[in-house]
């Protein structure tokens, strides 16, 4: 019998992050999908909706997300979106992050663990709704 995951904590977040590569470069990519669509073209933070990048960290954010995509930083804005479609709805990392950039991409990274941690809850809480529709029926 197949058991739930527990339910994701900022210090789970932060221990992943801290200990597992793969994990900053999908939470670069995570962030970036929080961007507006036009915060994303210009790779730059916008507006205060608490959401993705901050303006501080926006530049070097998109830069490494687009990098992991493996699209190139002058892409289309539709590009973009079609690559983080792909990459968001696999189970793979994408290209590494490696050297001074994946140490920046940690600090980045856990610097929005909160937006992290959200996207972490919604996830596991559509597995729970999941596990228990589908133990209900049988």
């Amino acid at each position: 019998m197949k058991t739930l995951p527990a339910s994701p904590s900022l210090e789970t977040i932060v221990a992943l992050l801290n200990s597992n590569d793969g994990a900053v470069a999908r939470a670069m990519v995570v962030l970036l999908s929080r961007q507006t669509a036009g915060e994303t073209a210009m790779g730059a933070t916008v507006e205060s909706n608490g959401r993705g990048f901050t303006a501080f960290n926006a530049s070097t954010g998109t830069y490494i997300a687009k990098w992991v995509l493996g699209v190139s930083s002058n892409a289309t804005q539709r590009e973009v979106e079609v690559a983080m479609v792909r990459f968001l709805a696999s189970s793979g990392t994408g290209r590494a992050i490696t050297g001074r950039f994946l140490d920046k991409a940690r600090k980045i990274a856990i610097t929005h663990r909160g937006q992290l941690l959200e996207v972490a809850q919604a996830k596991h809480a559509a597995l729970v709704a999941a596990y228990f529709d589908v133990a209900d029926v049988g």
